[in-house]
C-alpha cells in the first residue's frame, strides 16, 4: 500500500483536464479551482481514456428549463448497466487519485437513474476493478448509487488493510434518497480518511445524514494502490455494479466541500426532489376497549427495513384482533377472497395498542422483537430494535449462543429475537393511564412473515422481575400481573394460539361465505337432474341381501360386532383413535336401542373427523413437500387447503373444484400448491393424470409417454386436460417422447403407439364425454363464474351430476376405506372393471348428489349398516366381483396414522416433536425453505429425507415418529398418487413396536405423565390392569389376563410409592443452541443434532414418585397391550 507524502499533478492529467473540463457547469466550482478532475462529457474522451462496452455520448444531459444554470445543449453520457464504463489509468505513486489518512476528498455528480434494479451503482470509483496484478477487495474510495425498492441512495465505500471476515469494508449510506425515474439529481460526499466524523452527504444541495452500515466509522487507512479510476463499474464490468443511467459533471476534490458550495450547485425550477424518513408521530389506532390490547395488520409496506418515506402513506388496515396483553406469538393467517390460504402481501405492519396504568417513578420497559420495531408511551418512542440486514450464508453462519434471561429465572426470548430496553417517567404521585403503542415490521423480501414470540414487558417496582405488559383486566380470571416466566407465559400462550386459531376459523368462513349461494344454486341444479329412483331398495343391507338372494350363494351370516368392538371400530373409522375412557363410559350410559346411532351421528360430527380423513386425501393427490430441497414432483403443502375443507365440511365437489383452480398462496396452503411438481417436465400433465384416477376412475400413467396400449385413452387425451389446467395449448416435451428409433426396430412388432406428431401444439379440451355421460358444451355455462376459463371448465366437467362418473368414484373410495375392499375394483382404473353391486354403488352416488355432496351422509349410511357393523370375516379382496358379497367387512389392519396416534392417545402421551423446519427465525422465504409446523396428528408429518446425510439436518424426535409410521406401509415421499399402501407384513412392525424409540416413550411411566398419573391414584392393582385395558384396547380384560397381570402388579403395589421426602427430582437437562440450515455445516451442529438424538434414544426420565422395580412390572402391562394384535387390528 502507497501512502502519500507530496501531492503533484502530472502532464497527463494537465491534459485530462484541459480534454475533459473545458465547459464545467458550475460558475462557483470553475471559481473556486478545487476539483482535480472532473468529467462533463461535453467532447470526445482522449486517447488515454478506455472505453468498455457501448457508453453513449452526446445524450441530454440536465438542461433549461428545469435547471436554469445549465447550458442549453448540455450533455451526458448513458451506460447500460451491462457492464459499461470509462477508465482512466492512475498516475503512479501519490498521484491525485491517491488518498490516505489525512487526506480529504469529495466526490460529486449529476445523476439520472433507468430500470427498477436494486443494487449499488458504481458512479466513480478507484481499485476494486479485478485487474491483475492488484489484490481483490482493493477499494480505494468509491462514490455509488444504492438502489432498494425504487427508492436510491448515495454510498461511500472504501476498504482498509484485509482483516477477518469482512471488517476491512467500510460503507456509509445515506438516510435520505430520491426515487428512481424522477430525473437528474445532484449528489456528493464530502470526507477526511481517518476523521469519520467529517462525514457529509447531499442530494439535490441538502444535507442528508447517513450511517456508517458495513464495518463501521473506522480511523484506519484506506487502501492505496495504483489501479484504475473507473466510471459506471467496477469488478472487473460486473452488471449488478454497473451503472444504469445518465452521468454528468463528475467531480473529484481534494478538499472538504461546505453546505454552502454544494447547495449553490443545484437549481431546479420545482426545488428538490429529496425523499426522506416521514416525521415520526405516534399513530392512532382507533378505538381501544378498556382491559384489551388491540392488535392491527396492514399488509403492503414500501420496505421491511425503514419506516416510511416523505410522499409514503400508510397501508390501510388488514385485519384487526383483540387481546389481552402485549403477548403474540404469529400472525393470523391470511385468506383469499374464497377463504383459501394465501400470503400476507409483506411487508406487514403490526400494531399492539392499549391503556395500561403505570407506577410513578421510572418504569424499565422490556421489548422483544424480530425485525424493525419502535415502542411509544405518550407519543415518545422509548424503544426501538433494529431491521434484520444482510443474506444469511447457507450453512456457515456461526451457531447463535443460547440466549440470556434479563433477569434470573425469568423467560428467554426467542431465537434471533431482538430485546431491548427503554424507561418511562411518571411524574405523578399515582399511577397514570399511558397509551402504548408497539410498532412491528413483519417479513419482506426474502423474509417469511413470521413475528417470532413478540413482548413487551414492565420491570417490577422492586426491579428483580419483568411482568408482561397488559392493561387492566375487566371481569377476567387472569390475575392483573403476569410474571415473564416459562411457568406463567406458555399457558397464556396456549391461551392466544386457541383465541387466533377462533379468528382465523371465523375469517375463512366468512371469505368462504361469499361462494355459498354459487354452490347452493350448484347443488338444486345437481338435485334437478337426477332421474327418479328406481330403486325399491332404501338401505345398504337390503342391497346386499339381494345379490345373495338372486345368487343363491350359501354365504354365513357374520355376528354383530359387540359394542365394545363396535364402538373402538367406528372411533378408529371415523376420528382416528380409539375412544377414551370418559367416551366409552358416556356411550355405555345411553339406553341400547339408540347407543350406536347416537354415537354414530356425534362422531361425523367431531371435529377430529378431518385430521382422520387427511392422510387419504394426501395419498390420493400426492401431496408430497419437502423440507429442504425440491425433488422429483415435490409439490406445496396443499395439505391446509384439504384440512380446511374438510373441518368446515365443504361439499366435495366444492373441494374438488377448489383444488383445481389452484387458487390462494402456493407454499402457504392454498389449493396452489397443487400445481407444483418439481423437476417435472410436464407438471401439469402429472396433475391431469392424478385428476382423473382420483375423480373418474380413468387411469392416464401410460399415455405421459406414449397411448396406452391397455387402455382406451391417448397421450392427446392426458395433454388435453393438462392444456385445460394450464389455460394455453401444450406440446409433449422431448423429455417425455418414446425415441423414434423405438420403432425402428422391425424384429417385433411394438405394443405401444404414439399418434401424435413431434411438436404438436394439444388445445384444451374435454375427451371423456363418452366414459362420463358429458360433454363440454354452452349448457355447462351456468355452473362457471368464467366460461371462458378452461380450468374452471373443467373442474365443472369433473363435477357436474351430468358426470356419472364422479360421485360413483368417490362413494366408492369411502366404501373401501370403511369396507376394505372396493365395490369396484381397483378404485382408480375403471376400465374393464365391473362393479359387484351395480344398483348399489347408483344408489350411493345418487345418495351423495341428494345430499348436496356431502361425504358425511355416505359414511353414515354405510356405518349405520348392519354389514359394516359386523364382524370382519369377509373376504372380498380375494374374490373377483360377482363373488363379492359384502355381508361383513374384509380384515383391515389399522393405517400408519392410526397406529402412531393411537400410541399416543391411549398412554395419555402429548406429540412433542420438532418443528418441521430448518429455517427458525423467518431469514428466508417459506417458498425456498418451507415449514410445517409442529405436528399433534400423524397425518401432519413430511418426508424427513436427508440426502447430504448429515446429522445436522436431522430430526430426532419426528424421526422416531417416522420411523414408526414407515414401517406400517405410510411414505411421505409422494411422486406418484398411493393407490393402496404396502400392507404386508415385515419384520420391522413388531421390532418397531417392541422396541422402537416412540414405543419406548410412550409405554414409560415418565415424569408427570399420565401414565405415572394413573399409577400414582390407583386405588388397586385389578382396577388399575381394568382401566389400562380400557385405554389401550377399549375393552375390559379377560379372565385369564386380569389374573396374570393383576398378579404382577399386586407384587409391591402397597409400596410402589416412594415417601415424599426421598423423592428426588429428575435433574433438567441443559438446553441446546439451535441447529437451522444457516449454520448446518458448522461442526458444532453436528454435535448438537446427535445430542439430541440421545437424548430422544434415552426418552424422558421416570416418574421418581414410583419405586423402580414396579414401575418397571406396570410399564410392561402397557408395553405388552402395545404389542398385542388387538392395537394393530380393526376389530
Amino acid at each position: 500500500m502507497h501512502v502519500i507524502r507530496n501531492r503533484r499533478l502530472s502532464l497527463a492529467g494537465i491534459l485530462w483536464a484541459g480534454f475533459l473540463a473545458t465547459t464545467f457547469p458550475f460558475a462557483v466550482l470553475a471559481r473556486g479551482k478545487t476539483w482535480v478532475a472532473r468529467w462533463d462529457f461535453d467532447t470526445a474522451p482522449p486517447t488515454t481514456f478506455t472505453r468498455q462496452g457501448n457508453p453513449q455520448r452526446g445524450q441530454p444531459g440536465p438542461r433549461p428549463p428545469e435547471f436554469p444554470g445549465m447550458t442549453a445543449n448540455n450533455t451526458s453520457v448513458r451506460l447500460d448497466g451491462q457492464g459499461s464504463y470509462y477508465s482512466i489509468p492512475d498516475e503512479g505513486v501519490d498521484s491525485r487519485f491517491d488518498f490516505t489518512n489525512g487526506d480529504a476528498i469529495s466526490l460529486e455528480a449529476w445523476v439520472r437513474l433507468a430500470g427498477d434494479g436494486s443494487g449499488p451503482r458504481y458512479v466513480v470509483g478507484k481499485g476494486r476493478t479485478n485487474t491483475p496484478g492488484f489484490t481483490r477487495d482493493n477499494q480505494n474510495w468509491a462514490l455509488r448509487v444504492e438502489s432498494v425498492r425504487g427508492i436510491a441512495r448515495l454510498s461511500f465505500l472504501f476498504a482498509s488493510e484485509r482483516g477477518s471476515g469482512r471488517d476491512h469494508w467500510h460503507r456509509w449510506t445515506s438516510r435520505l434518497g430520491f426515487q428512481i425515474k424522477t430525473g437528474w439529481h445532484h449528489i456528493a460526499i464530502t470526507y477526511r480518511f481517518g476523521q469519520p466524523e467529517t462525514m457529509r452527504g447531499w442530494i439535490d444541495g441538502q444535507l442528508t445524514p447517513g450511517t456508517w452500515d458495513l464495518g463501521g466509522a473506522t480511523r484506519k487507512q484506506p487502501v492505496v494502490d495504483d489501479d484504475a479510476v473507473w466510471i459506471g463499474s467496477s469488478l472487473g464490468g460486473n452488471p449488478p455494479n454497473s451503472f444504469w443511467g445518465w452521468l454528468d459533471a463528475i467531480a473529484i476534490h481534494r478538499t472538504l466541500l461546505t453546505d454552502e458550495v454544494v447547495s449553490s450547485r443545484f437549481r431546479r425550477r420545482g426545488g428538490p426532489q429529496v425523499v426522506g424518513p416521514l416525521a415520526e408521530v405516534m399513530p392512532e389506532v382507533g378505538n381501544v376497549p378498556p382491559g384489551r390490547v388491540v392488535v392491527t395488520f396492514a399488509e403492503g409496506l414500501p420496505a421491511r427495513d425503514r419506516w416510511l418515506n416523505t410522499g409514503e402513506e400508510w397501508p390501510p388496515e388488514t385485519a384487526r384482533w383483540v387481546g389481552r396483553e402485549f403477548l403474540l406469538p404469529r400472525l393470523p393467517l391470511r385468506y383469499d377472497s374464497w377463504g383459501i390460504r394465501t400470503r400476507w402481501k409483506a411487508p406487514v405492519l403490526l400494531r399492539m395498542a392499549a391503556d395500561v396504568r403505570l407506577a410513578p417513578g421510572i418504569n424499565g420497559m422490556l421489548l422483544r422483537g424480530r425485525g424493525l420495531s419502535r415502542l411509544w408511551v405518550d407519543g415518545v418512542v422509548i424503544a426501538r430494535t433494529k431491521p434484520i440486514v444482510g443474506a444469511p450464508p447457507n450453512g456457515e453462519e456461526p451457531v447463535t449462543p443460547l440466549a440470556t434471561p434479563p433477569l434470573p429465572g425469568l423467560r428467554v426470548h426467542g431465537y434471533h429475537q431482538q430485546e431491548v430496553s427503554g424507561s418511562v417517567m411518571i411524574e405523578t404521585a399515582q399511577p397514570k393511564k399511558c397509551r402504548v403503542v408497539l410498532e412491528l415490521i413483519v417479513g419482506g423480501k426474502n423474509h417469511w412473515t413470521a413475528t417470532g414470540e413478540v413482548c413487551v414487558a414492565v420491570q417490577t417496582p422492586d426491579g428483580r422481575s419483568y411482568n408482561v405488559l397488559r392493561p387492566p383486566q375487566l371481569q377476567t380470571s387472569d390475575q392483573s400481573e403476569l410474571p415473564l416466566t416459562d411457568l406463567m407465559v406458555g399457558p397464556v400462550l396456549d391461551r392466544i394460539e386457541a383465541s387466533l386459531s377462533r379468528y382465523d376459523d371465523r375469517t375463512r368462513r366468512q371469505a368462504a361465505a361469499s361462494q355459498d349461494a354459487f354452490w347452493r344454486r350448484r347443488h338444486q341444479l345437481a338435485r334437478a337432474v337426477l332421474p327418479l329412483d328406481p330403486a325399491s331398495m332404501q338401505t345398504i343391507d337390503e342391497f346386499i341381501r339381494a345379490k345373495l338372494d338372486r345368487a343363491e350363494a350359501n354365504v354365513a351370516v357374520a355376528p354383530l360386532l359387540g359394542d365394545q368392538a363396535f364402538l373402538r371400530r367406528v372411533y378408529l373409522d371415523t376420528v382416528g383413535v380409539p375412544p377414551t375412557v370418559a367416551e366409552i363410559a358416556s356411550f355405555f350410559s345411553l339406553p341400547e336401542p339408540r347407543r350406536r346411532a347416537e354415537v354414530i351421528q356425534q362422531l361425523l360430527a367431531d371435529p377430529r373427523g378431518a385430521a382422520h380423513a387427511m392422510s387419504f386425501w394426501l395419498d390420493l393427490l400426492a401431496e408430497n413437500p419437502t423440507l429442504i430441497n425440491a425433488s422429483l414432483n415435490s409439490t406445496g403443502p396443499f395439505r391446509w387447503f384439504l384440512y380446511d375443507a374438510l373441518r368446515d365440511n365443504k361439499a366435495v365437489d366444492r373441494m374438488v373444484t377448489e383444488l383445481i383452480l389452484m387458487r390462494g398462496g402456493r407454499h402457504e396452503g392454498g389449493s396452489a400448491g397443487f400445481s407444483m411438481a418439481a423437476e417435472n417436465d410436464a407438471p401439469y400433465a402429472a396433475k391431469a393424470h392424478i385428476l382423473s384416477s382420483a375423480f373418474l376412475g380413468i387411469e392416464l400413467q401410460c399415455a405421459r409417454c406414449h397411448d396406452a396400449p391397455y387402455h382406451g385413452t391417448t397421450q392427446e387425451d392426458l395433454y388435453a386436460i393438462a392444456a385445460m389446467l394450464q389455460r394455453k395449448s401444450v406440446t409433449v416435451p422431448a423429455s417425455s417422447r418414446v425415441p423414434a428409433s423405438f420403432f425402428e426396430d422391425k424384429s417385433r412388432e411394438s405394443l405401444i403407439e404414439v399418434t401424435l406428431k413431434p411438436d404438436q401444439k394439444i388445445v384444451g379440451r374435454w375427451p371423456f364425454a363418452e366414459v362420463t355421460g358429458v360433454a363440454d358444451s354452452p349448457k355447462l355455462d351456468s355452473l362457471l363464474h368464467d366460461p371462458t376459463d378452461t380450468r374452471e371448465r373443467l373442474a365443472a366437467l369433473v363435477t357436474t351430476a351430468h358426470n356419472k362418473r364422479f360421485g360413483a368414484v368417490i362413494v366408492n373410495r369411502l366404501w373401501k376405506q370403511l369396507m376394505g375392499v372396493g365395490l369396484v375394483e381397483p378404485v382408480h382404473d375403471w376400465e374393464g372393471a365391473q362393479p359387484s353391486h351395480p344398483a348399489l354403488l347408483a344408489w350411493l352416488a345418487r345418495q351423495l348428489v341428494v345430499h348436496d355432496y356431502d361425504l358425511r351422509s355416505i359414511r353414515k349410511l354405510i356405518i349405520s349398516s348392519r354389514a359394516y357393523q359386523s364382524e370382519a370375516m369377509g373376504q372380498n379382496a380375494l374374490a373377483d366381483a360377482e363373488r363379492r358379497w359384502f355381508q361383513a367387512p374384509d380384515p383391515r389392519r389399522l393405517t400408519a396414522e392410526q397406529i402412531v396416534d393411537s400410541m399416543y392417545v391411549t398412554t395419555g402421551t402429548v406429540m412433542d416433536v420438532e418443528e418441521l423446519t430448518f429455517v427458525h427465525d423467518g431469514r428466508r422465504d417459506i417458498g425456498n425453505r418451507l415449514t410445517l409446523g409442529r405436528p399433534s396428528r400423524a397425518w401432519m408429518f413430511a418426508s424427513l429425507n436427508n440426502e447430504r446425510d448429515r446429522p445436522s439436518l436431522s430430526l430426532p424426535r419426528a424421526q422416531a415418529v417416522t420411523d414408526v409410521l414407515e414401517a406400517f406401509g405410510w411414505t411421505g415421499s409422494r411422486q406418484n398418487p398411493v393407490v393402496d399402501r404396502d400392507n404386508a407384513p415385515n419384520i420391522l412392525q413388531p421390532g418397531i413396536l417392541a422396541n422402537g424409540t416412540l414405543a419406548m416413550t410412550v409405554t414409560r411411566a415418565a415424569h408427570r405423565s399420565a401414565l405415572a398419573q394413573l399409577a400414582v391414584e390407583a386405588v388397586s392393582a385389578e382396577a388399575l390392569v381394568r382401566l389400562v385395558f380400557l385405554r389401550m384396547l377399549a375393552r375390559q380384560p379377560h379372565a385369564d389376563e386380569l389374573a396374570v397381570f393383576s398378579s404382577a402388579l399386586n407384587a409391591g403395589f402397597k409400596d410402589r410409592l416412594v415417601p415424599i421426602e426421598e423423592i428426588k427430582q429428575p435433574p433438567v437437562l441443559p438446553p441446546l443452541r439451535q441447529v437451522t440450515w444457516f449454520n448446518h455445516l458448522r461442526p458444532d451442529a453436528n454435535k448438537i443434532q446427535q445430542e439430541v438424538e440421545r437424548r430422544v434414544r434415552a426418552g424422558p426420565p421416570p416418574d421418581p414418585r414410583l419405586r423402580t422395580a414396579w414401575r418397571e412390572s406396570y410399564e410392561d402391562l402397557v408395553w405388552s397391550l402395545l404389542n398385542h394384535a388387538e392395537f394393530v387390528w380393526m376389530p
